[in-house]
C-alpha cells in the first residue's frame, strides 16, 4: 500500500506543479489538483509524519526503498532534485496551504522552501549510509539504468570510460535471474517512452541474460553477452532526440543518422574495452544486420574457390551468437513498447512476430529458445477472461497443458483489486489480449501488484 500511495502523491504534485505553471495558484484546475494532492498525503501519513528521501534517482519511505515508484516517477524525482528537493516530510494533517508552498517550488515560481508546518523540505536528510541496507530487486533495475546513463553521458562527452561497472551491473542482473527467473522476467516490462533507450537496454539485458542461462553459458560468457545487450544502443546517444521520436517517415538524412549508430557505439566500446571483452562491441555492431543480411549495416560476403566458374558461392554471414541472442531480446522489447511513430503490442502478439521473422529476421533456433522461456502467455500478460476478469501473468506456466499461474487485478464487475488475489486459469477462458493502456493499468502499478520487488 505505501508504494503505491507514494506514486499516487508524486503523481498528484508533479500535476499540481504542471498547472499552477500554466494557470497560475487561483486556478480552479489548480485547486482541484491541489486538494487531490492533500488527500494522497493523508493516505501517505495517516498516523504519523512520513519522509520522502530522494538518493540517486531512486525514492525511499522512511528507509524502504519504493523501487516500483522510482521506476515509474524517475523523471519527476530528477526535477525534485534540480529544484533543491532531497527530502519531503508530511506532518498529518496535510495542509493544502504547505503543498502549495511545495509545489511552488517544484513549478520553479518560489525559492522559498517550508521548514515549519505539515510539509517540510529538507529536514532530517538520510545519507545514503543510512540506506545502505535497502534491498531489492527494483534497486537492481534502477541502479543499472544509473549507471547506463553514467557511461552514455561519459562516451557523449568523450570522457574515459570504463566497461568495469557494467560488467558488475550485469552481474547483479544474472543473480537476480537465477534467484527468481518470475521477477527478472516481470521487471523486463517496466517502460518509459521518456527514456526509451535506457529502460529498453535494460529489459534486453535482462531477457538475453535469461535465454544465455537458458543455453547453458558459463559465467564468462553471460557477463560478455549481458553487457553487449545493455550496451547494444549505447551509439544512439549520439543521435538527435528529434530523430529517435520522429513520428512520421524517416527522410534519406535521418535514416542516415540511424543507420550509423551501431558503427559509433561499437568504436564507442572499443574505445573502452580491456582485452578480452570485444565481443561486447561486435553486439553493438551486428545487432540490427538481421539473420538473413538484409539488415544494416552489411556484414555479409561471397566466399567461393578462386578457380570457381558457375554460379555464385555460398553466402555467408558473421552475426556472433550473442548478436543472436540479443536481436531477439531487443525485437520482444521494441514490440512491446510504445514508440511516438506506433502503439505497443501484447507479449503474445510480441512472440508471433518473433516467429513471422524466424530464419530472416532472427535466428529459428533462438526464437524457439526464447519461446519455451516466456511460455505461451509470457510474464505481464494482462488478459481478459470469459467470465469479464482481468488477469496478469505473473510466471511461466510449469505445464503446458494445465492452469497458468496469474493474480485477478479487475473482477468481473471491473471492480480494480487493491489486493490482487490468486487467480489461475485455464487457456479455453482467456476471450482477449490487453496492453497497459488498453487496460488502465501502468507497467510500474503491474509490477507492484506481481510483488515482484521487495517492498511492496
Amino acid at each position: 500500500m505505501s508504494e503505491r500511495a507514494a506514486g499516487a502523491l508524486l503523481v498528484s504534485l508533479r500535476r499540481v506543479a504542471t498547472l499552477q505553471r500554466l494557470y497560475g495558484s487561483g486556478h480552479p484546475l489548480t485547486t482541484a489538483a491541489l486538494e487531490e494532492a492533500a488527500a494522497s498525503a493523508a493516505a501517505l501519513s495517516p498516523s504519523g509524519p512520513a519522509q520522502l528521501t530522494i538518493v540517486d534517482d531512486s525514492v525511499y519511505l522512511d528507509r524502504t526503498l519504493l523501487p516500483v515508484a522510482s521506476l515509474a516517477h524517475n523523471g519527476f524525482l530528477r526535477v525534485m532534485r534540480e529544484r533543491g528537493v532531497v527530502s519531503l516530510t508530511l506532518v498529518p494533517p496535510v495542509q493544502s496551504q504547505d503543498l502549495a508552498r511545495l509545489t511552488a517550488v517544484l513549478a520553479g515560481e518560489s525559492r522559498e522552501f517550508p521548514e515549519t508546518g505539515s510539509v517540510r523540505l529538507n529536514q532530517d536528510n538520510l545519507s545514503p549510509e543510512d540506506l545502505a541496507g535497502a534491498e531489492g530487486h527494483g534497486g537492481a533495475y534502477t541502479a543499472t539504468l544509473d549507471l547506463l546513463r553514467a557511461v552514455s553521458f561519459a562516451i557523449i562527452e568523450r570522457d574515459r570510460a570504463s566497461l568495469s561497472a557494467p560488467a558488475l551491473a550485469v552481474r547483479t542482473l544474472m543473480d537476480l535471474c537465477v534467484e527468481d527467473p518470475a521477477a527478472a522476467l516481470l521487471l523486463s516490462t517496466m517502460k518509459s517512452h521518456s527514456e526509451y533507450t535506457f529502460y529498453h537496454s535494460v529489459n534486453t539485458c535482462i531477457l538475453t541474460l535469461m535465454i544465455g542461462r537458458a543455453v547453458g553459458l558459463d559465467t564468462r560468457d553471460q557477463v560478455l553477452l549481458g553487457m553487449g545487450a545493455l550496451l547494444h544502443d549505447i551509439g544512439k546517444m549520439g543521435v538527435p532526440e528529434s530523430v529517435l521520436q520522429h513520428p512520421g517517415r524517416l527522410s534519406p538524412e535521418q535514416w542516415a543518422e540511424i543507420h550509423r549508430h551501431p558503427h559509433e557505439g561499437a568504436e564507442a566500446i572499443l574505445t573502452a574495452a580491456e582485452a578480452g571483452q570485444e565481443v561486447v562491441a561486435v553486439v553493438a555492431l551486428e545487432h540490427h544486420a538481421r539473420y538473413d543480411g538484409s539488415g544494416y549495416p552489411n556484414l555479409f560476403y561471397f566466399e567461393e574457390p578462386p578457380d570457381h566458374t558457375g554460379p555464385p558461392g555460398d553466402r555467408h554471414h558473421p552475426l556472433h551468437l550473442f548478436t543472436r541472442f540479443t536481436a531477439v531480446a531487443d525485437g520482444y522489447d521494441a514490440i512491446t513498447s510504445r514508440r511516438s511513430y506506433r502503439r505497443p503490442e501484447t507479449p503474445v502478439r510480441a512472440l508471433q512476430v518473433l516467429l513471422e521473422g524466424a530464419g530472416t529476421m532472427y535466428d529459428p533456433d533462438v526464437v524457439y529458445a526464447f519461446i519455451d522461456i516466456m511460455g505461451e502467455y509470457p510474464p505481464g500478460s494482462l488478459l481478459r477472461l470469459r467470465g469479464g476478469e482481468t488477469v496478469l501473468v505473473n510466471r511461466p506456466a510449469a505445464d503446458p497443458t494445465g492452469p497458468v499461474p496469474a493474480l485477478l487485478v479487475v473482477d468481473a464487475s471491473g471492480r480494480r483489486l487493491a489486493d490482487p488475489e490468486p487467480r489461475a486459469f485455464l487457456r479455453t477462458e482467456v476471450t482477449a489480449h490487453l496492453t497497459p493502456d488498453r487496460a488502465g493499468i501502468s507497467p510500474a502499478t503491474l509490477l507492484a501488484h506481481a510483488g515482484a520487488m521487495a517492498g511492496t
